[in-house]
């Protein structure tokens, strides 16, 4: 019996297989189910930056199709896209397509339908289309310039610290700071050393101290506190009784301190006495005579 098919047949109708395989796997990938019904629609845009085939067609975030084609359009300078829906997706007249880009720069072609139309866009319609500002389009537009603005004062800024960062005067600075921290370095181990010599004898001192005052404080307890302080008052009153005779005029020491009188009797007796003294010394014949011959002076 022949063979039907030659080994070169099969071999061309496996590698029609295996493309056709290859082809379906490819498009399942990018998201294109073959097997379900789509519409075609078309939009230009000015530009398609970061827009690739198989980009996803989207209404409020929901994907609805996908990018099927891109073409340079000589006539109008613009480019038209061809994009698939799903066919149960009515596209009302006066939707709007936007060409929108995310933070890294994809793009997705977003579907905005008008709500209020009743007529509906047929399949092979050009939809309009916009395109949004992109993330770099505003940061040229807006930060841009005010970077601009800003340079020449960074650049200030920057000269400002240059200049400081190579004046003299921080240099001596950082040289006195380096000299001051090696003065606290020999300082913190000269410290160091004393707290481990001279710490225990200061706390030794510091025991004896306190052990002597202790001895102090314990004598004093012993003490006749008590008798000391009666001898105290006895001698104050002694002193209040002597103080008290003093100021009476029965005696004659009060006399003398409190009669005015008196004591200038006193004083004038003593300068009687004192005046005769005198008188003595220097006529004491008119006091004492012993004569056997002659007259008593006079």
């Amino acid at each position: 019996m022949k063979k039907m098919f030659t080994k070169e047949v099969k071999i061309a109708v496996t590698v029609i297989l295996c493309a056709v395989i290859l082809i379906i796997g490819i498009d399942y990938l990018k998201g294109v189910n073959i097997m379900k019904p789509v519409n075609y629609y078309n939009i230009q845009f000015d530009r398609v930056s970061g827009l690739t085939l198989s980009a996803p067609v989207e209404i409020s975030g929901f994907q609805v199709g996908l990018v099927r084609d891109m073409k340079y359009n000589q006539n109008t300078g613009k480019i038209d896209i061809e994009i698939d829906i799903d066919k149960s997706i009515n596209v009302p007249v006066g939707t709007y397509a936007r060409l929108e880009s995310d933070i890294l720069g994809t793009s997705i072609v977003a579907l905005y339908p008008a709500l209020t139309a009743e007529n509906m866009y047929q399949p092979g319609d050009t939809i309009p289309g916009v395109i949004e500002e992109g993330m770099m389009d505003s940061v040229g537009k807006d930060i841009l310039p005010k970077v601009t603005e800003m340079l020449p004062k960074i650049d200030s800024i920057l000269t400002g610290i240059n200049n400081i960062v190579n004046s003299p005067e921080l240099a001596v600075t950082v040289t006195r700071l380096d000299a001051i921290t090696a003065d606290l370095e020999t300082t913190s181990g000269e410290l160091s050393k004393f707290m481990t010599c001279q710490f225990p004898a200061i706390g030794n001192n510091i025991d004896t101290a306190v052990y002597n005052l202790k001895g102090v404080t314990s004598e004093l307890d012993n003490a006749n506190i008590k008798g000391i302080a009666a001898s105290a008052d006895t001698v104050l009153m002694n002193i209040k009784d002597i103080t008290a005779k003093l100021n009476e005029q029965t005696n004659t020491i009060g006399l003398l301190l409190n009669e005015r009188g008196v004591y200038d009797e006193v004083v004038n007796t003593l300068q009687s006495a004192d005046s005769l003294l005198i008188d003595l010394r220097k006529h004491p014949k008119r006091y004492v005579h012993f004569s056997l011959f002659g007259k008593k002076d006079k």
